[in-house]
């Protein structure tokens, strides 16, 4: 009955949302269930793929963008080879 009442904007908010969260809350429990609470692994693992996952969209957009766009491929090679005859 409730599935009948989303819409399909319902449905892309409530995946996004499993997407984005459960994950985490996956490996959070599996973690947290392995090591413990008062050992500093858990914390450290968790730290560790949160950093992964701040920056790992950074990494791809500037490769994509480089791949795909000649002047700014040039910009950056130019930079490089300026950076090596330092």
């Amino acid at each position: 009955m409730i599935l009948k009442m989303m819409n399909s904007t319902k449905w892309a908010a409530v995946e996004y949302v499993l997407n984005r969260f459960c994950p985490y809350a996956i490996i959070a429990f599996l973690v947290f269930v392995g090591f413990g609470f008062y050992t500093f692994q858990p914390y450290a693992i968790m730290g560790l793929i949160w950093f992964l996952e701040k920056y790992s969209f950074s990494v791809g957009h500037s490769v994509g963008r480089f791949e795909c766009d000649p002047k700014y491929r040039e910009e950056v090679n130019k930079e490089i080879e300026k950076d090596m005859e330092e």
